[in-house]
């Protein structure tokens, strides 16, 4: 619990990733719920600070502005 204070100050709650990945599904049409399930195990087995990580970062980073 401590760790996820440091990495996510602003964060007002936290789910588990299970449950995250439930909801995500719920939010994706289903002709394209096959990719995304390919592209969220594929981003979850990403160590953190490799250098994937921080392109995957990146990437992330840009979708949102």
């Amino acid at each position: 619990m401590k760790s996820s204070v440091i990495f996510f100050p602003e964060a007002k709650w936290q789910r588990c990733v299970v449950h995250w990945y439930r909801n995500a599904f719920t939010m994706c049409p289903w002709k394209h719920l096959r990719e995304v399930v390919v592209m969220l195990r594929q981003i979850s087995t990403i160590k953190w600070g490799t250098r994937q990580y921080m392109n995957t970062y990146k990437l992330y980073e840009s979708g949102i502005k």
